[in-house]
């Protein structure tokens, strides 16, 4: 097995184990709750929006990319 492989199958085992104690953790954050009930109210004031399709598709990219960036960024600090 390549190094490169092998550091792929670490990535995926240590994804793993990350969802699971850090949805145990979020749960118990107010703070991170309160975050995600704001979120949720922005994204219904954001739908409700009067957009074109191609406005839509470029905040909607816009937003996949941030959120792919942070997951990234999440996993490889949590692998650090």
């Amino acid at each position: 097995m390549c190094d490169k492989e092998f550091k792929e199958l670490v990535k995926i085992a240590v994804e793993k184990l990350k969802d699971e104690s850090v949805l145990k953790l979020l749960q118990a954050d107010a703070s991170y709750q309160k975050d995600s009930n704001n979120e949720g109210s922005a994204e219904d004031a954001f739908n409700q929006l009067d957009l074109t399709e191609k406005q839509r598709a470029v905040c909607q990219r816009l937003l996949d990319c941030r959120d792919k960036q942070d997951f990234k960024y999440g996993t490889h600090a949590y692998i650090a």
